[in-house]
């Protein structure tokens, strides 16, 4: 080749197969080459040289491209992800990893990109589902191929259904030929109906049909089904009922007695229930609805996320189940229509219940009203229907992006029109207390349960002992010295317990900020024996008008709430969380923890540390849509919609039971019902850990007692 038509790039490709350059070439980014070797062009030659004195005083940068370039836009992806290439035919060369031996040679750079899943493309989806075929059973199958159609807009639906439909309907076909007198081409036949019913039953608890998909819909064949819809069913509810029905307490029964009377009497009724933490809201509710499912009727139990709905019995979220747009404003309309199965459902319920009101905007309550008036051609609030409203005001109050105190407490429901005629009751002993004492006689023991429930509902409130501006004293028996002790008093043992379901799931850390919580699960999986599976997110911005201006590189940089990071750190054995809704009515929803079982850079087969039944999941990485209005324009992050679950957010937190929890405070929390949540989530205070760092106090050092930790308390009194 002429010297003068060496490249920067193809002295690259030169210097990786420079025996003299040795591993530091083939170790090092074509955009960082800079950093550690310098480009010469004397002597009529032109190459990189390493760098003779010091390293990494050269910042590489590659110009941006845009997506419509073609294939100049995926030989910069490559260039920014794969190193040692010694040619562009070598660009394009997938190798085994252990051996080095050519696999194939990719066409182009986007079909290379594809093969490294560093771009979006229909052969994803593929190779996501030909893991599975070696993972799972055929219903796992189906749920997976239900959330590829739902989640991550495959091009073609109908022909991955027909690629893989055999290996989704096996279970199908067995029970088929348990009848002997039909031929095998009627085994196949039922067994491929009864495939397309099991999908759209999937697609429809989520307002769509395999018609939605392009995909056949089911034949009306006048066969027994395999299947039955059962989703306002419970078959347990009498045998619930009748072994709960007496293990209320006095106050339970109370309310009870008041709402169900209104249910037997079919006169509407509108009622909110004010229920601490632990105070029992979520039985008092389950043993009501129980009580109308025994007779065959239907009862709605709905919450405000996603973990709260699955502790309900057929619970859903508040957003599927009365079809409430997003975002919803002031005059929004239901989604649902009204001749449609959800909205019979809806009419024909006897009581509707909702938890997690707390969270709830008043527009959504609003909303609900409209809907509920129309469907039932009433003009009584709530359509003359019985609802109850759950709700602990202590509690994580509504998301309000880039709102402040008064944004987020104008938002709350108690400021809708709605809120007077509702009647409410109090729940008051905390349940989660109350067991504790019943499991020890010992009077001090008890004591102290009591005095903890107390404080607990002091600190909920914003009546508790302060010191000023809400800053309060920790108990002695809870403060940790330093973060690795808080770790050894909460995770005790770890690397013994680290894959066991039962250990993980009575024991986590709170702490406030997504990066701390992000920076501490990374460092607890590191801690696990195994090789490590890094998953790297594909990122692109929504319109297609600003892919120029911000690169895949930029995006890749951006750490939003609500979605995964870029890179995503995951180990066989690692504790996770769901951060996304894939079936709720399987209990796989925002804010489940599972047992990482196995994982590859396209999927991850997962067990609920609850257990129970359908409790495995295969995930697939889904496109998730950052809503973080920091950042100037819309982007979009193909990655699993997980994150490590040892330390979680305190809205995160929010609705679990535990144990051992541990507060993780490098700085007090910022936002009203944190510390609340934190401490209220284990009736113990024996088994609560704090690590609070007493710095942003030592400007009033002089006001505070010495050897003693303080953190600060936020209660926004006039939602209470």
């Amino acid at each position: 080749m002429a010297a003068n038509s060496v490249t920067q790039l193809v002295a690259y490709f030169n210097a990786n197969q420079d025996l003299t350059l040795g591993e530091l070439a083939r170790d090092t980014l074509y955009e960082d080459f800079p950093s550690k070797f310098v480009w010469k062009t004397d002597g009529g030659v032109k190459r990189w040289e390493k760098r003779q004195r010091g390293s990494g005083c050269e910042a590489g940068r590659m110009p941006t491209v845009h997506p419509s370039s073609g294939d100049l836009f995926y030989l910069r992806l490559l260039l920014k992800n794969k190193k040692g290439a010694t040619s562009f035919q070598d660009l394009r060369t997938i190798r085994d990893v252990e051996s080095g031996e050519v696999i194939r040679v990719c066409p182009t750079f986007k079909a290379m990109c594809v093969a490294l899943d560093l771009c979006e493309d229909d052969k994803q989806w593929e190779d996501t589902l030909e893991e599975a075929i070696h993972m799972r059973r055929p219903r796992a199958i189906r749920d997976l191929f239900t959330n590829i159609c739902l989640n991550c807009n495959p091009t073609d639906p109908r022909a991955l259904l027909e690629k893989y439909k055999e290996h989704m309907q096996d279970d199908f076909l067995l029970k088929r030929q348990e009848a002997v007198t039909q031929t095998e081409d009627e085994h196949e036949r039922l067994a491929h109906n009864d495939l397309l019913r099991a999908l759209n039953l999937n697609f429809q608890d989520h307002d769509k049909t395999n018609a939605s998909f392009d995909i056949d819909m089911p034949e009306d064949i006048g066969q027994q089904d395999v299947i039955v819809d059962t989703s306002e069913i419970d078959p347990d509810a009498e045998e619930y009922y009748n072994d709960n029905y007496e293990k209320m307490n006095e106050e339970q029964s109370k309310i009870f007695d008041q709402i169900n009377s209104c249910v037997e009497r079919d006169v509407g009724g509108l009622f909110n229930i004010d229920a601490p933490g632990g105070s029992g809201k979520t039985f008092l509710s389950n043993v009501l609805l129980s009580c109308v499912r025994k007779d065959l009727q239907i009862a709605i139990s709905s919450a405000m996320s996603g973990i709260a709905a699955t502790m309900m019995k057929l619970g859903t979220t508040y957003h599927r189940r009365f079809g409430v747009p997003i975002p919803c404003h002031q005059d929004s309309t239901s989604m649902i229509k009204l001749d449609s199965k959800e909205a019979i459902a809806i009419k024909n319920a006897r009581v509707i219940i909702i938890d997690e009101v707390s969270m709830m905007e008043y527009k959504l309550l609003e909303m609900m009203d409209r809907f509920l008036k129309t469907l039932m051609g009433r003009g009584d609030f709530m359509g003359g229907k019985v609802v109850v409203l759950l709700h602990d005001f202590r509690q994580i109050l509504p998301v309000v992006p880039g709102g402040g105190r008064t944004a987020i407490t104008s938002a709350s429901v108690i400021h809708s029109y709605l809120w007077p005629h509702f009647t409410t009751l109090r729940l008051t002993k905390n349940m989660r207390v109350e067991r504790m004492i019943r499991m020890n006689a010992d009077e001090q023991r008890v004591k102290k349960l009591k005095n903890y429930a107390k404080w607990l509902l002091e600190i909920g409130e914003g009546t508790v002992d302060t010191v000023c501006d809400g800053i309060i004293e920790v108990p002695d028996q809870m403060v940790c010295q330093g973060k690795y002790e808080l770790e050894q008093n909460v995770y005790d043992n770890f690397l013994d317990n680290y894959d066991d379901p039962n250990y993980l799931m009575r024991q986590a850390i709170m702490s406030g900020t997504n990066d701390t919580i992000r920076q501490c699960n990374y460092e607890m999986i590191e801690k696990l024996p195994g090789e490590a599976v890094i998953s790297k997110s594909i990122d692109t911005c929504v319109e297609e008008k600003d892919q120029g201006t911000y690169d895949q590189e930029f995006l890749n940089k951006i750490n939003a709430s609500g979605i995964a990071p870029h890179r995503l750190i995951l180990k066989k054995g690692a504790c996770i969380i769901l951060i996304k809704n894939l079936n709720v009515k399987d209990g796989h929803c925002n804010g489940t923890r599972y047992i990482v079982e196995e994982v590859t850079q396209r999927l991850i087969r997962a067990r609920k540390l609850s257990g129970g039944a359908n409790a495995e999941i295969l995930i697939p990485r889904i496109p998730m849509i950052s809503k973080d209005t920091s950042f100037p324009v819309p982007f979009k992050r193909l990655q699993f919609p997980v994150l490590g679950a040892y330390y979680l957010t305190f809205n995160r937190a929010q609705g679990q039971s535990l144990d051992k929890a541990g507060l993780y405070l490098p700085q007090s929390v910022f936002s009203h019902g944190h510390l609340y949540v934190g401490f209220s989530r284990c009736g113990d205070p024996d088994n609560v850990f704090v690590y609070a760092d007493q710095k942003e106090f030592e400007n009033i050092r002089h006001m505070l007692e010495d050897g003693k930790t303080y953190t600060r308390n936020v209660v926004y009194k006039e939602v209470l």
